[in-house]
């Protein structure tokens, strides 16, 4: 999970933009977030950005840690 809180801390807007989604295809548990601007952001336009978890409990404990942070 720690290489994911890094992901996101670097690369999208807090907070998510809904808790975690399961995606059946995948088989993993996703947050949604609004793609960060930064200085080689190549895109007119900011995207979404999913940060897939292995299992529901590490994609929940990730989504607390984070809106208890942004608040």
């Amino acid at each position: 999970m720690t290489e994911q809180l890094e992901y996101i801390n670097e690369y999208c807007k807090l907070p998510p933009l809904e808790a975690p989604l399961y995606d059946e295809d995948a088989d993993t548990w996703s947050l949604w977030f609004e793609e960060k601007e930064c200085s080689w952001f190549p895109y007119n336009e900011e995207g979404l950005l999913a940060v897939p978890f292995e299992d529901k409990y590490e994609a929940q404990k990730a989504y607390l840690r984070i809106t208890d942070e942004d608040n």
